[in-house]
């Protein structure tokens, strides 16, 4: 349960920053629900109202969760929140309290960015010398396709298991990246009323987290906080691993990883091998031109059957 409240209080955050705010509370707010912020008025209501007209009034708010704590009932989390991404932003603390898998209470204290600090060790940990990852998750079949004919996915083993392994895994991204046809698949169905009510936590974090589409052809990308870049993919890619952040997923998008995979942009291939035999379909990294040695890191089995691999590149 303290894995879900955790993703439960992070989908809430980025739902809420993001301008749904009347969907973070519909979804993640339990009845009774109180707060302890000075500036508003006790109820639920009252810093609904409040968070509501602050997103009305900093529609490109930046949330960056840095650290989630899990303790029984109680969930912390340590953000860099900026009401406009030119801002130096404030540190702020969350602390929740659940019942019931639901939002009953909550605690919130911030501290600003100040544009000179004397502490050298900085507002938010993070290591200088390490650049965010590039991670490329897909399922393939025992024979390696990681689509049947037809773009056919519904071999895909999923089960609760699997399900709560996806609500952890994205909760771990802060960026997702898509090619032109996975992003039309998942875009079709993550923003969907049915998404919400049936998976509501990973949709809550499909929707609200910041999403790239590559493509040459496609015209508009309409799914919320998604960019879309038409070219110039390479730099696009290098430049954001420059940035600060957690790590940056692939999801799907074999064809798009296989451009990445040439110019040395992926740090790790999270595949997960389902017990199937398709005998057709498309193979993983269809197109490559060049032999890529791995490295296993570890590895995971699950009890559907599924295996998932975690490699790195040698070198």
């Amino acid at each position: 349960m303290s894995e879900e409240n955790k993703n439960t209080a992070v989908s809430f955050l980025k739902l809420a920053s993001s301008g749904n705010v009347t969907e973070a509370y519909t979804q993640f707010v339990g009845a009774g629900f109180r707060h302890h912020n000075p500036y508003f008025a006790g109820s639920a209501e009252a810093l609904q109202a409040g968070m509501e007209k602050n997103a009305s009034q900093n529609p490109n708010k930046v949330l960056d969760v840095k650290r989630v704590i899990a303790e029984g009932d109680f969930v912390v989390t340590h953000s860099h929140v900026q009401q406009k991404p030119d801002d130096l932003g404030a540190a702020v603390v969350h602390i929740f309290r659940f019942e019931h898998g639901k939002i009953v209470e909550l605690w919130d204290l911030g501290q600003p960015v100040p544009e000179k600090a004397l502490n050298e060790n900085g507002m938010f940990y993070r290591r200088k010398d390490i650049m965010r990852k590039v991670i490329f998750f897909n399922l393939i079949s025992l024979d390696g396709y990681f689509e049947g004919p037809d773009r056919d996915i519904n071999w895909h083993n999923v089960d609760e298991e699997f399900n709560e392994f996806a609500i952890q895994q994205t909760g771990e991204f802060g960026v997702l990246l898509f090619g032109r046809v996975t992003y039309e698949l998942m875009a079709s169905y993550w923003p969907t009323e049915a998404a919400k009510r049936d998976d509501k936590i990973i949709a809550g974090l499909m929707n609200s987290l910041p999403k790239i589409v590559f493509s040459k052809t496609l015209e508009k990308a309409d799914w919320e906080n998604t960019k879309l870049v038409k070219d110039n993919f390479v730099k696009e890619v290098q430049e954001l691993k420059q940035q600060p952040g957690k790590d940056v997923a692939i999801f799907g998008s074999s064809d798009l990883a296989v451009t990445f995979l040439e110019h040395d942009l992926i740090d790790e291939f999270w595949i997960m091998v389902n017990p199937i035999v398709l005998g057709a379909g498309k193979p993983l990294f269809w197109g490559i031109k060049s032999r890529l040695d791995l490295r296993l890191i570890k590895t995971r089995t699950f009890k559907s059957g599924n295996i998932l691999l975690y490699y790195e590149p040698k070198g």
